[in-house]
């Protein structure tokens, strides 16, 4: 008996330097190097200057999404919303880890995107544990897709959408909530 409670000790002590040394990892990684980023993004003298360093920023969350899910070849993407009129895309310029390209572009006008925008307009998240269970199928028929499992966040706030993060993985179950 005192065996398994040092032993549980133990495991919950390696648990524990485990988890402070992802701490560590994310605020050396991510959190730091983002503050010197909005701080770009502040002081920068020029628009140029400040686009450059917001683009900056989505990318750095975009690579950190793919690293700290630890999905092997899962793939993060991000994109921007873009609204004229009537007609709304979410274009993907930014995307990290499967060096598969994803699909470029969701359209308003295209009736088999309208999922996606009433996902966004709630600004709710969605998780598809395994897409070749979905009856109907959000896809066209002859769009093939690369990836069985995938968690959609739209990046908002109560007053306005910027765009709609995507992490997917190759296969189902690998994203879990």
């Amino acid at each position: 008996q005192t065996w398994i409670e040092v032993r549980g000790r133990e495991d919950a002590e390696q648990l524990a330097k485990q988890a402070v040394a992802n701490y560590q990892l994310a605020l050396r990684s991510v959190l730091l190097p983002l503050t010197d980023i909005f701080d770009r993004i502040i002081t920068a003298p020029n628009e140029t200057g400040r686009m450059e360093a917001k683009g900056a920023a989505k990318q750095a969350v975009v690579n950190s999404v793919v690293q700290f899910t630890d999905v092997p070849r899962a793939r993060s993407c991000y994109f921007d919303y873009e609204h004229s009129g009537e007609k709304k895309k979410l274009v993907c310029r930014i995307y990290a880890g499967r060096d598969s390209k994803p699909r470029t572009e969701f359209s308003s006008t295209n009736p088999n995107h309208t999922e996606i925008f009433n996902l966004l307009e709630s600004r709710q998240p969605e998780l598809k544990e395994n897409i070749d269970l979905e009856k109907p199928p959000r896809f066209e028929p002859d769009r093939h897709v690369n990836y069985k499992t995938y968690i959609s966040v739209p990046v908002a706030t109560s007053a306005e959408i910027f765009g709609l993060l995507t992490l997917d993985a190759l296969y189902p179950g690998q994203l879990q909530p």
